[in-house]
């Protein structure tokens, strides 16, 4: 006979399950538990993320209760949460045999599906639980977040809508549809969405936020502003709308409100890397270059592996004569960031102005190496390597960057004034009138690489010629 004791749990309210079970499994005895009762126990353990425990407890709850779907069900979570989804989704589709129809089985058949990348099955389940659930605010989102995973956003909107119908104050919908409306181009869409729902639920900050993300994305800035206003009128703790707005006045050009709106979101959250990144680009934009090189640096201080703040206070010091300071914080960006192009490209910049065309030429090519349709990257390079009079490696660099950039009509100028500056006049010639046939109205910028072509005749007659064409 089970002995009897009296437990109570921490609000007074009745006996305590989870010691009770404890009790037993330290006495070794068999205590009788209803179902509910295990199913506190075994939250209990999983929220503690003790699996082995919670996954005891389903053990012998199932073997008291052995038809208990709810308990099954339960198991096949816990098992899916410990990293055995192949074990869920077994015991799943022993109990759906017998209960093809139960929502929160095909829920979790769904979303352990998910877990294996079968997307498509993921929906058929979760759409087959809609049949038979009156809650349909999740699934509408599992659905939704499944079309995302399959790249079908427009069918992921569908069903985003659904969700907020369904359910109005869901938020994660509101903002994942922003995304959606952004992927697939929507942004027109997004703004009336956003209008219409709001003529139902003018408190809704979210709402007027992804309104004023819409807009801004649409260069908008004005009208974004107006909506981040609402929203922060709505909730002024609200810190990506600060953030945001400021975002928006700096586009503008009004870089003073833009500090002023990034300093103010230092009240409402701890201050972050980015922001201080943000607000040194405002400052330096502003030609306030000791305060931009301030905020930089408090960036980096926050977080070290910043690359684009590594870049930006070079770039400061480089303006400020600083060449050698800024070339470390140059080389610092690369070993942070190796694969990014951008990088290579900044460090070769500081070595030329240091004069160091070689360390240049290795990083415009490591650069393009990187990023073979930077057109910038392919015309620096070669013109180091011409200034170091390796004329014949820069030709070579420049035919080779219009074979992989064909329509480029900057390669085609540029590589016509080398060999013009080489000598190889007929070439250059050649090479203009492709250029010419690409883009004749920028013509113009082969005098800005070699200014001696405007007193060359037979150049002028081919501009001449291409004009009437």
């Amino acid at each position: 006979m089970e002995e009897q004791h009296s437990y109570k749990d921490n609000n007074g309210e009745g006996t305590s399950s989870i010691s009770r079970f404890e009790d037993m499994i330290a006495e070794d005895a068999q205590y009788f538990f209803d179902v509910g009762e295990f199913e506190v126990i075994v939250d209990h353990y999983a929220n503690e993320c003790d699996y082995t425990k919670a996954l005891n407890a389903l053990n012998f709850a199932t073997s008291q209760h052995p038809f208990s779907s709810d308990l099954l069900i339960r198991k096949a979570q816990i098992l899916a949460e410990s990293k055995h989804p192949k074990d869920a989704l077994e015991l799943l589709c022993q109990v759906e045999q017998s209960e093809p129809y139960n929502s929160e089985l095909l829920a979790t058949k769904g979303n352990i599906l998910s877990q294996f990348r079968k997307h498509k099955e993921a929906i058929q389940a979760y759409k087959k639980a809609l049949d038979n659930e009156l809650d349909k605010d999740d699934l509408y989102m599992c659905i939704a977040f499944e079309y995302q995973n399959l790249d079908q956003n427009a069918k992921a909107l569908k069903y985003l809508k659904r969700a907020i119908s369904f359910n109005p104050e869901n938020e994660i919908a509101l903002y994942e549809l922003a995304f959606c409306f952004e992927a697939e181009d929507k942004l027109d869409e997004s703004t009336i969405y956003y209008q219409k729902y709001l003529d139902q639920h003018p408190y809704s900050h979210a709402a007027w936020y992804n309104l004023g993300i819409s807009y801004s994305k649409m260069a908008q800035h004005q009208n974004a502003i107006d909506a981040y206003d609402f929203a922060i009128a709505i909730d002024d703790n609200f810190a990506s709308a600060y953030f945001n707005k400021a975002h928006a006045y700096a586009h503008l050009g009004r870089f003073d409100k833009a500090i002023e709106l990034y300093l103010e979101t230092f009240k409402y959250e701890e201050p972050e890397a980015f922001t201080h990144y943000y607000i040194g680009e405002c400052y330096e934009k502003s030609g306030n270059t000791i305060s931009s090189e301030r905020h930089y640096r408090k960036a980096i201080k926050m977080d070290p592996e910043f690359s684009d703040a590594c870049l930006a206070i070079g770039r400061v010091l480089s303006q400020t004569g600083k060449r050698d300071e800024a070339l470390t914080y140059f080389q610092k960006a690369v070993d942070i960031e190796p694969e990014h192009s951008g990088n290579w490209m900044m460090l070769g910049d500081i070595l030329m102005d240091t004069k160091d065309y070689k360390g240049a030429t290795d990083a415009y090519q490591e650069a393009v190496s990187l990023d073979e349709n930077n057109i910038t990257v392919w015309l620096k390079y070669a013109d180091t390597l011409f200034r170091s009079k390796e004329k014949a490696k820069a030709l070579k660099v420049l035919r080779k960057g219009i074979i992989v950039n064909p329509e480029s009509h900057q390669l085609y100028y540029s590589y016509c004034s080398l060999l013009l500056q080489a000598g190889d006049k007929k070439k250059g010639y050649e090479i203009l009138e492709k250029g010419l046939l690409l883009n004749y109205k920028l013509h113009t910028i082969l005098f800005d690489y070699y200014p001696e072509a405007k007193r060359d005749r037979v150049i002028g007659s081919l501009i001449e010629k291409y004009k009437s064409e």
